[in-house]
């Protein structure tokens, strides 16, 4: 076990332990943009590709039966892998094209990590990262998906593009993919990521793209 794992395993009994209050909120969404001025140092904006809608979240009796649909079959994913990590913050929007052929998610993480990303050694930051790469590649189920290092606006990111099969099922569905996960400013990451119909993957690959460019983490200096 590295170092920060073992920081983060003593982290995770005092939580459980002692309690942890949350001074989080939730995001607010106006104007097409997505804002949350309490993640991070300074907050995240990050704005809504025009053509897209908002399908989540929405008051409960607006929330359509595909967004749900969509989202149960996110977590029963994401349950395939475990991982060793703690989130202390987490939230999701979904957003879908007037054609119904994709749907983008944006995941705000904030991890329960003992230091930030900028006093965390190379070594664990690396394997802290990897291991987050590798558990998508488990989620959308194609061990093949190509992954690369880029950097947006400033920050780190990974861009990871495959195709997502659903798992025991001869004959599923098969969905374009391209997603990226970017590295915060202070705990927190974001992931940007599109599930398209097979033959969407430009559209889906350019608005993936256009809101991850969109995408605006406000440092120390910036508060």
């Amino acid at each position: 076990m590295s170092s920060i794992m073992k920081h983060w395993a003593i982290g995770f009994a005092l939580c459980a332990l002692a309690g942890c209050a949350s001074y989080y909120e939730p995001a607010v969404v106006e104007d097409g943009l997505i804002s949350n001025p309490k993640v991070g140092w300074g907050g995240y904006s990050i704005r809504i590709p025009d053509g897209l809608a908002l399908i989540y979240p929405l008051p409960d009796d607006e929330v359509s039966e595909r967004a749900l649909a969509f989202r149960e079959w996110y977590d029963k994913q994401a349950n395939r892998y475990s991982g060793d990590y703690y989130n202390a913050f987490t939230e999701r929007f979904l957003l879908e094209n007037p054609e119904r052929t994709f749907i983008i998610s944006f995941l705000s993480e904030t991890y329960e990590l003992p230091v930030g990303w900028t006093m965390m050694n190379s070594v664990d930051a690396t394997y802290f990262i990897q291991k987050l790469i590798n558990r998508k590649k488990v989620v959308i189920n194609d061990d093949h998906a190509s992954s690369e290092q880029v950097e947006i606006n400033g920050r780190p990111g990974w861009r990871v593009s495959g195709v997502s099969r659903p798992y025991f099922k001869k004959d599923g569905q098969v969905s374009d993919y391209e997603g990226y996960f970017i590295i915060g400013g202070l705990k927190e990451a974001f992931w940007i990521e599109g599930y398209g119909a097979p033959g969407t993957r430009a559209e889906l690959r350019a608005a993936v793209r256009a809101m991850v460019e969109s995408l605006d983490v406000k440092g120390l200096d910036q508060r």
